[in-house]
């Protein structure tokens, strides 16, 4: 009895240390090895950028990245490695003398862990490296891009060369535009265009692919980002595949794919040789993606089809990425109708009246990029709506501080024998034909002016649309009751950054229809092309030749 009483409280025992030790289990996830090639040993008193460069070997050959040390740090690590992850073994090196690492697409990057902090939390600057701080004044660009996948063959045949693209239209052969029904309904109030047209709008060329299925557009996205920051969209799908880590856990690790844009732009601000600053430039740091993942047993296969480019755009400028062809194969069933289809036992029909072959199609993606800078957040706040009865009062003192049109208008003389004025235009529609001359006083600041002399009337346009050398003008009032047909126009341009304003042609009035005119081209300064978003701007008591 005594004997049974031993044993039944030994198996007690022993089923409480097996449960104690079950429950505790549950509180850790089993650990796998780590394998031996990842351990490392360091002596404490190696310097760091010795020790930087071992483990920069180790993350070439685990991780596909080397580590970056921008500030190049020396003196020993102060501290014994022996047989840890390499990983591991980086992170407790640099804990040790204040950094942090930072993974990046391309390499491991070294840095201060005040500005990790910083680049996690937030705040007023943002460290962007060399120096320069990312503040709430800094510029937003907005960057439009468009991915067209267009049958290679089926756009040889029709003679398009992308090279070609500019100011956002391709030449094309002329021959091959009646057969894509290409129509252009913009010169619609009766002036005569010339027929022999090769420049076609590129918006209008890809819906004319997308009807003939020549081509499609996959997608069209649009991100707005800040200067200095990188901007990321993806349309598509990640997929995971079972890799371990430093650890040597095993661990799920995704993988994008679908159609992805990743820039980061950077504003340039430079002055000109008389001191005045110059329009912006918008410098991009572009990556672009279409790919399509294919798993399989053995592997997952990634067709990709990338650019990585640095492109120098000014704003609302339109570039090109042409030229990345893939193949697709596909099996299709060839032969006589239903025999083709019998089955395999009927007499052998499928056999004898059909076949198997596989095509080849080879396709070819295009993406148009847009680059257009947009006011800073400061300025954009300042914007407020102008009360209609002060409207006279805001123009006169608007006028006083920044004349929208001021410098190099004699060239207007040309066209006009009438004197020159520096006058002020608005872009508000209820204030398109009110202007003021240079020479009038600002006597106060009451909301209503009743004191100045009359105003000598512009009619202020804006360009919508350019086709070789005509242009769709969209009036801001109704110009037809002026009869403004035949007279001669300024072509101006206003820059978003400092406000200045460029006169850089002339125009003449061919036709009017309701709000809208077209206007022929008459004279274009050294360098200048005219785009959609310029101003038109007729004097409405000028004297023609």
């Amino acid at each position: 009895m005594t004997t049974m009483r031993k044993m039944i409280m030994t198996t007690g025992v022993a089923m409480c240390i097996f449960l104690t030790a079950a429950l505790f289990a549950q509180n850790e996830l089993p650990r796998e090895y780590t394998p031996p090639e990842e351990l490392i040993s360091l002596n404490s008193e190696i310097d760091i950028a010795t020790a930087l460069d071992l483990l920069s070997e180790y993350a070439i050959q685990f991780a596909r990245k080397p580590i970056y040390d921008p500030e190049k740090h020396t003196g020993p690590i102060g501290v014994d490695i022996r047989s840890i992850a390499w990983k591991k073994a980086l992170g407790l090196i640099l804990s040790r003398r204040g950094l942090w690492y930072v993974e990046k697409p391309r390499y491991i990057e070294i840095v201060n862990a005040d500005e990790y902090e910083s680049r996690l939390t937030g705040g007023d600057n943002l460290k962007l490296g060399a120096g320069e701080d990312l503040k709430p004044n800094s510029r937003e660009v907005k960057i439009e891009t468009v991915f067209f996948e267009g049958d290679r063959k089926a756009l040889k045949e029709i003679g398009l060369d992308w090279s070609t693209f500019y100011q956002g239209k391709v030449f094309i052969d002329a021959n091959q535009l009646g057969s894509l029904d290409i129509t252009d309904n913009m010169f619609s109030v009766g002036a005569r265009i010339p027929k022999n047209v090769v420049g076609v709008d590129l918006e209008l060329l890809l819906k004319a692919f997308d009807s003939k299925k020549i081509g499609k557009v996959l997608a069209q996205p649009q991100v707005v980002v800040t200067e200095g920051k990188e901007g990321v969209i993806q349309v598509g799908q990640d997929f995971s595949i079972k890799e371990r880590d430093f650890a040597g856990n095993v661990i799920d690790r995704f993988y994008s794919t679908g159609t992805i844009l990743r820039v980061m732009p950077y504003v340039i601000q430079k002055s000109g040789p008389d001191g005045k600053p110059l329009e912006p430039v918008i410098f991009l740091k572009i990556h672009v993606e279409r790919s399509t993942a294919h798993p399989d047993v053995v592997s997952t296969i990634i067709n990709k089809s990338q650019a990585n480019s640095y492109l120098q755009l000014y704003d609302g400028e339109e570039t090109l990425i042409a030229g990345l062809y893939s193949t697709e194969k596909n099996s299709v069933r060839k032969g006589v109708p239903i025999l083709k289809d019998m089955p395999w036992w009927f007499f052998g029909f499928p056999y004898i009246f059909g076949y198997n072959r596989t095509e080849e199609n080879e396709k070819e993606l295009v993406i148009i990029i847009k680059a257009s800078l947009l006011k800073d957040v400061l300025t954009r706040q300042k914007v407020t709506k102008t009360n209609a009865l002060n409207l006279s009062h805001t123009v006169a003192q608007n006028y006083q501080s920044d004349s929208f049109i001021r410098n190099d208008f004699s060239q207007v003389n040309v066209y006009q024998n009438t004197p020159v004025q520096d006058f002020k235009v608005t872009t508000n529609p209820e204030a398109a034909m009110i202007s003021q001359p240079s020479s009038m006083p600002i006597q106060s600041t009451a909301p209503i002016v009743q004191n100045y002399s009359p105003l000598p009337k512009y009619c202020l346009g804006k360009v919508v649309k350019i086709k070789d050398q005509f242009a769709l003008i969209n009036w801001q009032s109704k110009p037809e009751v002026l009869n403004i047909d035949g007279r001669t126009a300024s072509v101006v341009r206003k820059s978003n950054s400092n406000r200045k304003v460029t006169i850089i042609g002339i125009a003449k009035i061919l036709g009017t229809r309701q709000n809208r005119s077209v206007a022929k081209i008459a004279k274009k300064r050294l360098n200048s092309q005219i785009r959609a978003g310029d101003f038109i701007v007729v004097k409405l008591n000028a004297t023609e030749d």
